[in-house]
């Protein structure tokens, strides 16, 4: 049995220089495609080696492999040529290669005003702990560069487990509302919103998920929990929490008081040698209200103070 390279690629080549692949084989499969990829090579007008800009680790989902690349300067000729090397490389293997599509973004990144947290796991703690314990028990779908996977129930840990570098995952249920959370590294992002949620009830999310990473403080380096116009960036990227951004609510751990020297006003201990700093009521802090000025200044002033 031949591999079966879909038509979709060579017409995605001829106008795109980029290509996110998927491989519905064995593991072994998409690792070929990948290697044969790094190893295209031609020579510009002056002689000069051109090679594919960057090829992605192999991101295995729950039901197929992902590899993304970017075939950079590489001449035309050798682009169209990738669907028939495609073919070469994978020899007799039975699997079949496709032009990835994009899952229910509209649904995912469609939401209003939501209550998002930020956390930063500590050395030594795996940072998929809040996530998997925010969604515990509910019907997932798993989103790795726009794709989307149903998740077999009970295996979200192993879904993004072997998550490469660089690689942010969505775990999102969004079977009524939304209940989500991204990762990427050390860090994640929870996120919730329903349609047409009132202040009230986006607020009550927010002490939920406050509630939720005071249990986890122990493996934190540092968390927050805020409110944000939408759920439009939930799957670009988790945050880069070197400089922590202005919360609500949030925990700074033992490492991070060291770092800064003293603890910011208004902290309170918790268990562990770490604080915890809250700024106003949550529903101040929801986009629109007349003190989410004042109360963000006021936290930048204690943090920064």
């Amino acid at each position: 049995m031949a591999a079966v390279v879909s038509p979709e690629i060579g017409k995605t080549l001829r106008t795109d220089q980029s290509l996110l692949i998927e491989v519905r084989s064995a593991l072994g499969a998409a690792t070929a495609v990948r290697d044969g990829l790094l190893g295209l090579t031609a020579r510009d007008a002056a002689g000069e080696v051109e090679r594919v800009a960057y090829v992605s680790p192999v991101v295995p989902l729950p039901d197929r492999q992902l590899v993304l690349v970017d075939f950079g300067a590489l001449p035309a000729e050798t682009v169209l040529a990738v669907p028939q090397l495609l073919t070469e490389w994978l020899g007799d293997a039975d699997v079949t290669v496709d032009v990835a599509q994009p899952g229910r973004l509209d649904d995912l990144e469609g939401f209003g005003t939501a209550a998002w947290a930020y956390v930063r796991a500590a050395p030594g703690w795996a940072p998929a702990t809040p996530l998997l314990t925010w969604l515990a028990g509910r019907r997932l779908s798993l989103f790795v560069y726009g794709v989307e996977s149903p998740v077999p129930a009970g295996k979200a840990a192993e879904a993004v487990a072997d998550l490469p570098a660089g690689a942010v995952a969505t775990l999102a249920d969004l079977d009524t509302d939304l209940v989500a959370g991204s990762i990427g590294g050390p860090a994640s992002t929870l996120v919730t919103a329903g349609h047409d949620w009132s202040p009230a009830e986006v607020a009550e999310r927010m002490r939920a998920l406050r509630d939720l990473l005071r249990d986890w403080a122990a493996g934190l380096d540092w968390a927050g929990v805020s409110a944000e116009r939408s759920t439009r960036r939930i799957t670009v990227a988790t945050p880069d929490l070197g400089t922590p951004p202005v919360t609500w609510w949030q925990y700074l751990s033992a490492a991070q008081l060291q770092r800064r020297g003293v603890a910011p006003d208004g902290t309170v201990p918790l268990p562990g040698g770490g604080v915890e700093l809250t700024v106003g009521e949550p529903e101040q802090w929801l986009p629109g209200h007349p003190d989410g000025a004042a109360v963000r200044d006021e936290a930048r002033r204690r943090l920064t103070g």
